[in-house]
């Protein structure tokens, strides 16, 4: 359904309608659906516009989840910034200080910019897949109501203590 949403409008970045899918799935933690997605949407988009999205066919032997690999021209960068998240995703171990920690902070600064009036919801998105990928803990900003509720909240309850050896011949 997105690649036919894309094939209508006809212009724009197709990226904006693949990452509706893939970017939610990766947020869930379901890489395979976003492979999936992504699969769908590439083939359904390559067979329908060949001149627009290029299959590197000797990249096909990467035996990577998302399929062969290709490449959209200007302006579908956004395509692009796509299939590298998912590659990236793949290659990631968990582990904050991997290779793939870099490549991903690389690919957020240079593309999510591209995302426009979408880039507060692409960022959100974007910090749970850090987290959840690639072991990444995003500060989030306090406000100040959640400050204030935190001074006027209940203690937390104690568990109570109690004994099992009472001694019932106290009387």
């Amino acid at each position: 359904m997105l690649a036919e949403w894309a094939i209508k409008t006809d212009g724009g970045d197709y990226g904006l309608f693949v990452a509706r899918g893939v970017l939610k799935y990766l947020a869930l933690g379901w890489y395979e659906a976003a492979c999936f997605c992504w699969r769908a949407f590439i083939t359904r988009l390559s067979t329908a516009m060949p001149d627009k999205f290029a299959e590197r066919s000797e990249n096909a032997s990467l035996g990577s989840k998302i399929g062969p690999v290709y490449y959209a021209a200007a302006p579908h960068v956004l395509v692009n910034f796509i299939q590298l998240l998912l590659l990236t995703v793949e290659r990631s171990d968990g582990s904050p200080g991997s290779n793939a920690v870099r490549i991903f902070d690389s690919l957020r600064q240079k593309y999510t910019g591209s995302f426009g009036v979408n880039s507060d919801t692409v960022n959100k998105l974007l910090d749970m897949i850090a987290e959840k990928y690639f072991g990444v803990v995003v500060q989030r900003q306090q406000s100040i109501f959640d400050l204030v509720n935190s001074l006027f909240a209940a203690p937390p309850s104690r568990p109570a203590i109690t004994s099992n050896n009472v001694d019932e011949d106290m009387d």
